[in-house]
């Protein structure tokens, strides 16, 4: 990737193999480190523009890491984003310099929504446009889409689907074929 370079500090070399895999799909430049010593001088060397950082690791954790990256003022305003299994950790996140704390298992969009936001890369949720004119069939369609953090637009004939596509510009329609006015074939 030519995207911004990310640290994934993790002792389990499987979680990272993982998340470093989504970010290169997310073109990101992800480098793997499996404990908090190279951890902290991987961020010396390499200056990334963020670092997803695992808690519990033998040796230096992610608390003493995060300390020792904050301590230092060439490592000092890397973006820390906690990627844990544990509850968030309140003096990690308020004076410890942590920039926000994603849950393992992690849901993808938490946790590019979470990296975006500390790179400064304006994320935004994806946008679908729901065309469908049985609405509780719809209903359930927005509501499953809303609850995964997607911005849902319902549509419920062919000439309103025209109309909110060109209103909103959708990531991605979900098209009814058998639509009254309008069929799916002619939106």
């Amino acid at each position: 990737g030519t995207g911004p370079l990310v640290l994934v500090v993790d002792d389990e070399p499987s979680v990272c193999e993982v998340v470093c895999t989504l970010l290169e799909e997310w073109g990101y430049r992800p480098v793997p480190v499996h404990d908090g010593e190279t951890a902290v001088a991987e961020a010396l060397r390499l200056a990334p523009d963020a670092i997803l950082l695992d808690v519990m690791m033998p040796g230096l954790d992610g608390r003493g890491t995060l300390a020792a990256l904050k301590a230092d003022p060439r490592t000092s305003a890397i973006p820390v984003v906690v990627l844990s299994a544990l509850v968030p950790i309140a003096a990690m996140l308020d004076e410890g310099g942590a920039a926000s704390w994603v849950n393992k298992p992690f849901d993808i969009d938490v946790l590019l929504g979470a990296l975006e936001r500390a790179v400064g890369r304006g994320w935004k949720p994806a946008r679908v446009l729901v065309v469908e004119d049985d609405e509780d069939l719809a209903r359930v369609l927005v509501e499953t889409l809303q609850r995964h953090g997607v911005e849902t637009v319902h549509a419920a004939d062919g000439d309103a689907a025209v109309a909110e596509s060109l209103r909103v510009e959708p990531d991605l329609i979900v098209l009814d074929l058998a639509l009254p006015a309008r069929d799916g074939f002619a939106v």
